[in-house]
């Protein structure tokens, strides 16, 4: 920190900021995304320009409209405390069937509980519970809606 003393933004965590971007519910392209993963799926609908007549990927983008948006990411809250364990990459299952898989994982302190985004085909309402498959244990979860930390955005400055 003192070698940072002179510089306007100080040095921190990646850990930390990991954390608090999850609180906030913002995903990681390649962690929590894979290369089938679409903007629908991930929420992000309101970023494709659907008033262009072209882009890059307009085909493709309409076909994953036609057929319907099969996967979406969620999250998912493990009740208070911290569940040690549970890692990222957890399968969510679903009558035995593999659905989905859990992309990020964390204790969060502030909630003093362990939240997670998951992708997830066709998932049941926020409220729901799911079961996950980590290093042998099954596990439950909450389907929830984020951001976890701030949902109203009360804390955000400008």
């Amino acid at each position: 920190l003192d070698a940072g003393a002179d510089v306007p933004v100080k040095p921190f965590g990646t850990d930390a900021q990991r954390l608090l971007r999850l609180e906030k519910g913002h995903f990681i392209v390649g962690r929590d995304s894979d290369g089938l993963s679409n903007p629908f799926e991930l929420g992000l609908k309101g970023l494709v320009a659907k008033s262009k007549p072209f882009f890059v990927g307009k085909r493709s983008l309409d076909i994953h409209l036609r057929r319907g948006i099969q996967r979406q990411m969620i999250g998912v809250s493990f009740g208070k405390g911290r569940i040690d364990k549970l890692a990222e990459g957890a399968l969510v299952v679903r009558k035995r069937d593999v659905v989905g898989r859990l992309t990020s994982v964390a204790y969060s302190p502030t909630l003093d509980t362990t939240i997670g985004l998951a992708l997830v085909e066709n998932p049941a309402p926020p409220g729901s519970t799911l079961e996950f498959l980590s290093s042998g244990r099954d596990l439950k979860g909450t389907h929830v809606r984020f951001p976890f930390y701030d949902p109203s955005h009360e804390r955000q400055s400008l």
